[in-house]
């Protein structure tokens, strides 16, 4: 079962997305991942020729998701990467990510081009025993 949804009618000409994890790195994991499967159809195919480490840091836990899933989307545009395999570790105020992919390529069915994460209805909360992740990205 995926650790992440789309929420269709939540927000119009954008996405929301919800993730969650038992641990808060795991939700991180969940976002990004949910982040390319909203970019690409397949994303179990990519495959990892590339390695990444993503170093990111912040004020708070919500600015921090907003920069690491904002610096993935960059990382999309600016190299034409598609990317998987997420590992987060996180301490109060910084994250290193690392993940692996490939360059985009046909055999990866692109599906919808995000443009960024938005800051709107973005928050990081935990239900029960798990934490749970909102946000929206613009397409």
């Amino acid at each position: 079962m995926k650790r992440f949804k789309f929420l269709e009618k939540e927000a119009i000409a954008d996405y929301a997305i919800l993730a969650e994890g038992d641990k808060i790195s795991e939700a991180f994991e969940a976002a990004a991942e949910a982040l390319f499967s909203l970019m690409f159809k397949n994303l179990d195919k990519v495959k990892c020729k590339k390695r990444i480490v993503i170093r990111e840091s912040a004020k708070s836990k919500d600015l921090l998701l907003f920069r690491f899933l904002n610096d993935l989307v960059y990382l999309k545009d600016k190299d034409r990467l598609a990317l998987a395999k997420f590992k987060v570790r996180l301490n109060k105020k910084s994250l290193i990510c690392k993940c692996c992919g490939q360059k985009i390529s046909k055999a990866l069915e692109q599906n919808i081009d995000v443009k960024g994460v938005t800051l709107h209805n973005l928050w990081i909360r935990r239900f029960n025993s798990k934490y749970r992740i909102h946000f929206v990205v613009d397409v």
